[in-house]
């Protein structure tokens, strides 16, 4: 069960940070031009949590006083960021990445070995971060299989990524003070079942077909209409309505939300709510919850051989072989 690997409160110093990061990383430097070593790094909080073994859940809320840039050597695995408060700037491999709550805060990481790792702190800035670690050991456990993974990448791979609105507003209670520890049973089934929530979801992201992992809800592309749209879908809500309810609720016409929904995203909003009912008939398959009938159903098809036409094109495979050659899972 989920235990503290270490933490503290109120100011981190250089030593702490790296006793509470030692099982994540090796290797780590501080460069502050204006610190002094006896001075702290960060006015904040920061903990790990060893959630199951090789699963490490990272809580981040700190304001860096200084210009601050730290280095180490991460460990392979996969890893999930996710900003949600404030912004970060990190870099994997010279990979550098800039992320900021709420529309662009995520990021999935798969580190097929070890890789060199910044974070690029200014003075001022505030930033409140979960960072959820799987480790080789872990993914193989979970049936997760890494050495797939691990060959199939040369260097470190970045994929933005964001959760579904209800996690997102879920995992905004591992900052509460109630669950500051986990000192008691009820707390550490709290944070265990954020934790694998997070790494669900994430995983999930990874199994679809790339077309379909493009960062889809920044403010600086993406028309808030839209933006809100694809967040309502992404979260299962609203999936079976038709796209004439769907631009009456966005009050647009049917025609606009079409064209402006091809524009931002790059496929048709047709195209995009079929996929999506299919995954979700998928995953529903995977887990064992339903029946092909039901799944077909659940996707929306009145025929259960038009279903498996479909289902095939979508993920090159029958649905009654879905849950055995889950794309994240060991066939």
């Amino acid at each position: 069960m989920s235990t503290p690997s270490t933490s503290c409160q109120h100011v981190v110093y250089a030593q702490q940070l790296r006793e509470i990061s030692q099982v994540l990383a090796h290797n780590q430097a501080f460069e502050a031009p204006q610190w002094t070593p006896r001075e702290p790094l960060l006015n904040g909080q920061m903990s790990v949590f060893e959630i199951q073994p090789g699963l490490l859940l990272r809580r981040v809320d700190v304001y860096d006083r200084y210009d601050l840039l730290s280095q180490a050597q991460l460990h392979p695995g996969i890893k999930i960021s996710l900003v949600l408060e404030g912004q970060a700037e990190v870099a994997f491999d010279q990979q550098v990445i800039q992320l900021r709550a709420p529309d662009a805060g995520g990021v999935i990481v798969t580190l097929p070995k070890t890789a060199a790792f910044s974070r690029y702190g200014y003075a001022g800035r505030y930033e409140r971060t979960l960072t959820l670690t799987m480790m080789p050991e872990w993914l193989q456990n979970s049936g997760i299989d890494w050495l797939y993974l691990r060959n199939t990448f040369n260097e470190a791979r970045l994929q933005p990524w964001q959760p579904s609105i209800a996690l997102r507003q879920a995992l905004t209670a591992l900052f509460s003070p109630q669950l500051g520890s986990t000192t008691h049973e009820a707390q550490r089934l709290q944070i265990t079942g954020y934790a694998l929530a997070l790494a669900g979801e994430a995983l999930d992201f990874m199994a679809l077909p790339e077309h379909y992992r493009r960062p889809r809800y920044t403010q600086a592309q993406t028309d808030p209409r839209i933006a809100r749209l694809l967040r309502q879908l992404d979260a299962g809500q609203g999936l079976m309505q038709s796209q004439e309810t769907l631009a009456t609720q966005l009050n647009m016409s049917l025609s606009a939300l079409q064209r402006q929904f091809r524009r931002h995203t790059g496929e048709t909003l047709g195209h995009y709510l079929r996929h999506r009912r299919l995954k979700r008939a998928q995953q529903s398959l995977s887990q064992g919850q339903t029946t092909i009938d039901e799944a077909a159903a659940l996707a929306g098809y009145t025929s259960a051989a038009n279903f498996a036409t479909a289902f095939k094109k979508t993920f090159g495979l029958n649905p009654r072989d879905c849950q055995n050659h889950d794309p994240l899972h060991k066939a």
